[in-house]
């Protein structure tokens, strides 16, 4: 599970930096991201809160589709 988090997170903080993989974010995190701008530590916080806010099949579903390990699309709604 701490891999899972860990990998989770390393995915959305890349993703976060380019606004082509900003989609993979639920709208809420993705305006959140977009209005931090170039604050790194309002962002790390952000994907901290995503990730937070899943539960731990949200995370572990998600993870999976994100690596690879399950078929369905990152963008898939997961979270909400």
């Amino acid at each position: 599970q701490r891999q899972a988090i860990r990998k989770l997170f390393e995915i959305y903080s890349e993703a976060s930096r380019h606004e082509k993989l900003r989609s993979l974010f639920p709208s809420y995190y993705r305006e959140a991201i977009d209005e931090a701008g170039n604050d790194d530590k309002r962002t790390r916080r952000t994907v901290i809160d995503l990730i937070a806010g899943m539960t731990e099949a949200q995370a572990l579903a998600m993870h999976n589709r994100l690596v690879g390990v399950s078929v369905g699309s990152g963008l898939d709604e997961i979270v909400r």
